[in-house]
């Protein structure tokens, strides 16, 4: 058994001794005591390359006693370690702070184990625990270190016998200086210093980190490597943002590079993904870098797609696998579905029946039970799920009914098609279809209400009712649409299962090209077309037709794949290949036109047609006397910067019609720059050629000419196979395009070059070279880079004279002046001052020469002789007061003598009309201020009148909910149905066209109707008089009926009781409109006779029930006592007994007494007596009282109080003014309790904000306000769903506890809180 020592405190002492070993293939290299505590480490140093360290032992060898502290495994990164490799040994359960934490990669030869990795050591009996590792306190043990045959490597204390190490508890470090196993031994090779300043895992400095750098191969400190942190991941179109990372294996060094993109995805803003950066720099300590990928998750039904990141132009470390990082797009998008619910049936009068009904609107028939289709009932908002898994096939147009019982036979005469009492919706339960299994599982297809929310009081709910889809509908929807359904109230008889209505809808298959055109280089080498199918049932087979202007064929332009296709089943796509010929000719684009035909088992959608156009990639021969691309520096040492393209072109000519163009290996141009900006003609600097450098120069270089104010420092990419081009402006013209480190698939090029501006040498460039020669196609580019040369002749390039030629051009190409700028100067230069030179100008444009017309010209003539050098001609504008085109005047320079032309030789002048158009907006029709009383419906028009023939669109906001406004150009209609609750609500109605808005805001009083006597409808109607005994025969009986003036009684019938019976005997419909008697309120008489001869029953206990419509219970009295009757409108309500009339003279009747505008409060301050009859007019026993004195003296619904509190008299506000400018009507400041001079004060939420597991709102209250908190989730469709209503306003904030729930946008409302 190996000997264990445990210290508790442990320090160190080296003694001296003569053992020296002279061959150490490990040695020591630095210990560490650590900062305090236990926290010891020792660092190792392999000096010889593949030391097989399996089975070594790190221990304490005290005075030549040996005590093993950690053994080395068999573990394979053990068995052949290279020259080097740093091992850095920790205690793992007391970690010093200079330890960056553990790294068991071997490969960048810096290693940091804590001793408790079980991988890579076996704990030695005890060995390293948690109080120490290598001693005891009596301060003399070090390090050391034997192989498998126990064998001692290094002893640290053999190899310096004089130093020392302060006892224990020392946070010294001891560490190795020098650079060889020879020097080991000496006592002053070893340092003592304080354990804060150790390098674990690096050189000690100096000496020690050449000698470690050296071991490594002379490159420098161990190598930094880079890689992503995986390989590949796959994720859903749907995930939004994905972040990639690279890592880098040494904290220490600068690491920068970049990253290539490849893929089947497209980059873009509108394509498939964006990335944040494609550059990265990790400096000192920093580790990673993280790229950002966001995910555009398109409706596009499509194949997976990848994006394939790869590491380029790393500068100062090595990529290492993972070098490229693959992230697979799948696609979330899912055809729509054939089978949809057609109709939902809960009939009133047989829950036992209830049903859904599908369809299939499909070509072809679906078999539910392989497509694994269910229907999911939603219980309440959502509380919980039943699944029905459906079995079965249903037909091209044919239906599949589901429901509840087999009741459904006895009803409909024919059984459904399946049976499940999960079909029970009681009408405000949603039903959903799923294809591919049930909720939670499968794939929502369609639906029938709304996810999570309860359907009561909702557009959806069917409650006694049936909801028929629209016969036109014929595929399944996501999110409900109540534009798609027909909901009515409706018994098991009016249902109709498995009829569809309008008849059986069969909708074929659609299919059409995934997108319309594309564009491909002819280097591409192919180009994938792809055809998709609408929906995912059926099968389709069908052709593609081929033309255009390229060729078919193997020696041709392209060949196909295919031309046919077959898409069955759930296949929802098929591809055809279209390979491209890479010819050498120099020719214009091409396209071939694939397009459907000959399909069956479905219908040929848009776009019907795809067009593939052929980019050439072979480049024309440059314009004569153009100039070129000479030399480029675009790669500098460290970061990028001082980045620059050289051109060099004949003498005279001006770059003003030129532009210099970045272009990507992907063909795609990244960045474009005019150099008229520079106001550049050439000198004649070298044998009739200049020179002219765009860019950032290294000054140690040169200057440059021209810093355009986009030109970045790192303007230009580094390759390989990118690409920079100058053109003519005009066309655009290619004069010369050049690929560097290597051929750009996607470009047409004149040149490319294998030469890399490697970032060696920050003064190096790639350039031309040989000649002698007037144009690019006299040189070659260098295959190595060379000492730049910007603004001057290259290395071994020579030119050839030119010969000068004097030539006309003007001094820019196009121009835009106002039409009211009366002239405009055109001037033309000649490129030399030697020679005469003349010429003409030829007119053309859209604009018509002549005094009377749109301009004159001052010469269309031309003479620069000897030292003239310019000419100017002067277009004079006609300033009409036409409202017109913008026009233009095109000069061409033309029939010169004694010279050449240069570009541009024509010039476009643009004018631009600035005669003013008056547009008139619509005007809106008054409307007016509007009442009415809560379920007293309203309706008006809103019109408007149209300015100049244009289409007028009419709005409303703020509308209350429950009313509906339809408009058609200028005649609108708005109703409300149900007015209620009682309230001012204010909106606004406008009417728009392209030239503005007129509006008007106007206000709906709604009042409470007068409150009835007992149950039924709220219209304040009663009866007021009654008689039905008289002297001798009963003859002349009969009943008045009082209420507000105004009330059409034709709705209303008066339903007469047999007390004893408890049931009707008979029914008197009333009619008539009752008139204003007193103060708005009147009475009608009705004659009881029900028969010819008959009258009211006598008594006792008889009964008479006012009743609107059949079933509304307004009032119910009965005389000679009282009764609840068992059937009937009044059935199960108790009459009131106004007394009794027996055997009376016709003069004489039952009145009611009192002072009111109601039956409550008449009877509250009076009671029924007999008296003398008074009958169709108010009894003279009855007040009914006047209207208040106005609280309202403008009748602006403002009262005087408030108006005079902050305008200073009771008529000092405007209702529809907005006087303090806050967006806020005056009427509506008053409704809302807030300041309508104070533009800050503001109706809204004092906090929104969370509690435990709820979300409290607080807001403010004025008295005599009644308050609704309401919520959305998306404020486009404007659905509100009320929160709480009916909080009463204390004039003190109100709190009000909500759900927790997500995504809602909360809204308060306010209304007085009228009687």
């Amino acid at each position: 058994m190996k000997k264990i020592i445990v210290c508790l405190v442990c320090a160190f002492v080296v003694l001296t001794g003569a053992r020296v070993s002279l061959a150490q293939s490990v040695v020591v290299n630095e210990f560490s005591q650590g900062s305090g505590g236990n926290k010891e480490w020792v660092e190792l140093l392999v000096v010889n390359n593949g030391v097989d360290m399996r089975g070594w032992e790190l221990g304490d060898n005290d005075d030549g006693t040996w005590t093993s502290i950690l053994e080395f495994t068999t573990d394979a990164n053990w068995s052949s370690v290279a020259a080097g490799t740093l091992i850095v040994i920790y205690n793992g359960g007391d970690i010093d702070g200079t330890i960056a934490g553990a790294d068991t990669d071997f490969s960048d030869k810096i290693v940091l184990i804590p001793h408790d990795n079980t991988t890579f050591f076996t704990d030695a009996t005890g060995g390293w625990s948690g109080s120490g590792a290598f001693g005891n306190t009596d301060s003399d043990d070090v390090p050391a270190i034997r192989d498998a045959a126990d064998s001692i490597v290094h002893d640290m204390a053999v190899t310096h016998p004089a130093a020392t190490v302060t006892g224990p508890g020392s946070t010294q470090v001891k560490y190795f200086i020098e650079d060889s196993v020879a020097e080991i031994g000496v006592n002053g090779n070893w340092t003592v210093g304080a354990s804060t300043t150790a390098t674990p895992g690096a050189g000690n400095g100096g000496n020690n980190t050449t000698w470690v750098t050296t071991l490594n191969g002379g490159s420098g400190d161990p190598t930094t490597n880079v890689k992503f942190s995986v390989a590949s991941e796959t994720v859903s179109e749907a995930v939004g943002t994905y972040d990639v990372t690279i890592t880098k294996s040494l904290p220490e060094g600068n690491v920068s590079g970049e990253l290539e993109i490849s893929g089947t995805a497209t980059l873009g803003g509108g394509d498939d993904f964006t990335i944040s950066t494609t550059n990265f720099t990790m400096n000192g300590a920093t580790t990673s870098a993280t790229f950002t990928i966001t995910v555009n998750d398109d409706a596009t039904i499509e194949s997976a797609e990848s994006i394939i990141l790869t590491l380029a132009n790393i500068n100062g470390g090595t990529p290492v696998a993972p070098s490229t990082f693959t992230l697979n797009v799948n696609d979330n998008d899912t055809p729509p579905s054939s089978l949809i619910i057609s109709e939902v049936a809960d009939p009133q009068d047989n829950t036992n029946v209830r049903f859904v009904e599908l369809y299939n609107a499909g070509g072809s028939p679906i078999d539910l039970l392989a497509g694994n289709y269910n229907i999911v009932r939603q219980v309440n908002e959502g509380t919980s799920y039943g699944s029905i898994a459906l079995t079965g096939t249903v037909a091209a147009g044919a239906t599949f009914v589901v429901s509840t019982s087999t009741n459904f036979l006895t009803v409909y005469g024919f059984d459904a098609d399946q049976y499940d009492n999960t079909i029970s919706g009681n009408g405000d339960d949603a039903y959903f279809l799923y294809s591919g299994g049930g909720f939670g599982v499968g794939t929502l297809v369609d639906i029938y209400g709304q996810i999570a929310i309860d359907g009561t009081g909702t557009p959806w709910e069917y409650t006694d009712s049936r909801a028929v889809r629209d016969g036109l509908v014929t595929q399944g929807q996501t999110t409900w649409d109540s534009g798609e359904w027909t909901i009515t109230a409706a018994v098991a008889l009016d249902m109709t299962p498995g009829i569809h209505p309008d008849g059986p809808v069969v909708v074929t298959t659609s299919v059409q090209f995934s997108a319309g055109s594309a564009f491909a280089g002819e280097v591409s080498g192919s180009y994938t077309v792809t055809v998709t199918k609408s929906l995912a049932e059926g099968t389709i087979v069908g052709e593609v037709a081929l033309s255009g202007t390229a060729t078919e064929g193997g020696g041709a332009d392209y060949t196909i794949s295919t031309t046919n296709f077959t898409m069955d089943g759930v296949t929802t796509s098929a591809t055809f290949v279209v390979t491209i010929n890479d010819d050498v000719d120099t020719e214009v684009n091409e396209t071939v036109i694939l397009t459907l035909a000959n399909v069956t088992g479905g219908t040929i959608a848009s776009p019907s047609a795809f067009t593939l156009t052929i980019t050439d990639n072979d480049a024309a021969p440059p314009p004569a006397n153009a100039p070129w691309i000479n030399e480029i520096d675009y790669d500098s040492v460290g970061t990028d910067s001082n980045e620059w393209v050289e051109i060099v072109g004949p003498a005279g000519v001006s770059l003003n019609d030129y532009e210099l163009v970045m272009i990507n290996d992907g063909g795609a141009v990244y960045n474009t720059f005019d150099l008229a900006a520079a106001s550049w003609t050439f000198a004649d600097e070298d044998n009739g050629f200049g020179f002219f450098v765009i860019g950032l120069v290294n000054p140690a270089e040169g200057t440059a000419d021209y810093t355009p104010a986009g030109w970045t420092s790192d303007e230009i990419q580094q390759g390989p196979a990118d690409s920079i081009q100058l053109r003519e402006k005009a066309g655009p013209l290619n004069v010369h395009l050049v690929d560097y480190e290597g051929d750009n698939p996607n470009t047409a090029d004149n040149q490319n070059t294998p030469a890399n501006d490697d970032s060696v040498n920050a003064l190096t460039s790639i350039f031309l070279t040989g000649g002698p020669g007037s144009g690019f196609a006299s040189f070659g580019w260098t295959n190595t880079i060379g000492v730049a040369s910007p603004g001057s002749l290259n290395n071994g390039q020579t030119l050839e004279a030119a010969g000068v030629t004097t030539n006309l051009r003007f001094t820019a190409s196009s121009a835009s002046v106002l039409e009211s700028s009366v002239s405009y100067t055109v001037t033309v230069v000649k490129t030399t001052a030697d020679g005469n030179v003349s010429g003409e100008i030829a007119l053309g444009g859209t604009a018509t020469l002549g005094g009377g017309s749109d301009y004159t010209i001052s010469t269309t003539n031309l003479t620069l002789n000897g030292a003239t050098t310019s000419a100017t001609v002067i277009v004079t504008i006609n300033n009409d007061v036409d409202t017109e085109s913008d026009e233009t005047v095109i000069l061409t320079l033309t029939n010169v003598v004694g010279g050449g032309l240069s570009s541009p030789s024509v010039f476009t002048l643009t004018i631009t009309d600035d005669d003013t158009v008056v547009e008139t907006p619509p005007t809106l029709n008054a409307i007016g201020n509007k009442s009415t009383r809560t379920n007293s419906a309203i309706s008006f028009a809103v019109t408007a009148v149209a300015t100049e023939g244009d289409p007028v669109t009419l709005t409303v906001s703020n509308a209350p909910v429950g009313s509906t406004f339809g408009a058609t150009n200028i005649n609108g209609t708005f109703s409300w149905a149900s007015p209620a609750p009682a309230g001012v609500y204010t909106m606004t109605f406008y009417a728009a066209d392209n030239d503005g808005a007129d509006s008007e805001t106007i206000t709906i009083t709604v009042t409470n109707s007068p409150t009835p006597a007992s149950g039924g409808m709220n219209l304040g109607l009663w009866l007021n008089e009654l008689h039905y005994d008289a002297i001798g025969g009963d003859t002349n009986e009969g009943f008045e009926i009082a209420g507000p003036a105004g009330v059409d009684l034709s709705d209303y019938e008066v339903v007469l009781y047999d007390g004893g019976l408890l049931a009707v005997y008979s029914n008197i419909p009333l009619s008539g409109i009752i008139p204003d008697q007193s103060n708005g309120f009147g009475t009608i008489w009705v004659d009881a006779a029900y028969t010819p001869g008959g009258s009211l029953q006598n008594g006792p206990t008889d009964g008479l029930a006012l009743v609107y419509n059949s079933t509304g219970l307004v009032q119910f009295i009965s005389y000679e006592g009282s009764f609840t009757p068992v059937s009937g409108p009044a059935s199960g309500v108790a009459a009131v007994n106004i007394g009794s009339l027996n055997s009376v003279a016709l003069t004489t009747t039952l009145q009611l007494c009192g002072t009111g505008t109601n039956y409550a409060e008449m009877a509250g301050s009076g009671s029924w007596i007999t008296n003398l009859n008074s009958r169709g007019s108010f009894n003279d026993c009855q007040v009914i009282p006047g209207a208040p004195p106005s609280t309202d003296d403008d009748g602006d619904l403002i009262p005087n109080d408030w108006e005079t509190l902050f305008f200073g008299t009771t008529t000092g506000a405007v209702a529809t003014v907005d006087t303090d400018l806050d967006g806020f009507i005056n009427i509506d400041e008053y409704i809302a309790g807030t300041d309508p001079t104070n533009g800050l004060s503001f109706f809204e939420f004092d906090s929104i904000a969370p509690s435990g597991g709820a979300r409290v709102l607080e807001f403010e209250t004025v008295t005599g306000r009644l308050y609704q908190v309401l919520w959305s989730t998306n404020l486009l469709n404007q659905v509100w769903f009320n929160s709480t209503n009916g909080i009463i306003g204390s004039g003190t904030p109100v709190t009000v506890n909500e759900t927790n729930a997500a995504d809602r946008i909360y809204q308060i409302r306010t209304r007085l809180d009228l009687p």
